[in-house]
């Protein structure tokens, strides 16, 4: 009896700290989200792209973790998005890895040049990758049930 409830509250303590992840990685994705926009506003190509890409790098390990998956500590998009796509049989997700690979690509390159080689990013790139991550993010049910 005592080791059932033993497990009963560490389930419980788990679900309620699973949700506050989820809760905390929605609300940075939803910021990434608000300053890639800004930093189109301002001509700063670059970093829209890059937090663009954090923005659904979040979104997606925060979908992972309410799925009760623990993501692997990796930071490339395909990956991410094929692992989300297994767990809950996401046709969308998968169509998307398919036929926008090339955009995925470039929005995973991002990632890494931001650290690692410069790499200047058009303005008509920066806002091709902006609009795919809201496509993708919209699809897969947005912020609002999140965050309100």
């Amino acid at each position: 009896m005592v080791a059932t409830n033993v497990i009963t509250k560490l389930a419980v303590i788990y679900i309620v700290s699973s949700r506050r992840v989820v809760l905390l990685l929605m609300k940075r994705a939803r910021d990434a989200l608000d300053t890639a926009k800004y930093h189109i506003e301002k001509g700063i190509y670059d970093w829209a792209a890059f937090e663009a890409e954090q923005a659904l790098q979040l979104f997606l390990k925060a979908k992972l973790i309410e799925a009760g998956v623990a993501f692997p500590s990796v930071h490339e998009i395909r990956r991410i998005m094929e692992l989300l796509a297994k767990v809950n049989d996401d046709k969308y997700l998968m169509s998307v890895l398919k036929e926008r690979a090339i955009e995925l690509s470039l929005l995973e390159d991002v990632y890494i040049t931001s650290r690692y080689i410069p790499k200047e990013i058009e303005r008509e790139e920066a806002i091709k990758l902006l609009n795919l991550v809201e496509e993708i993010i919209s699809n897969e049910g947005g912020f609002n049930r999140y965050l309100g």
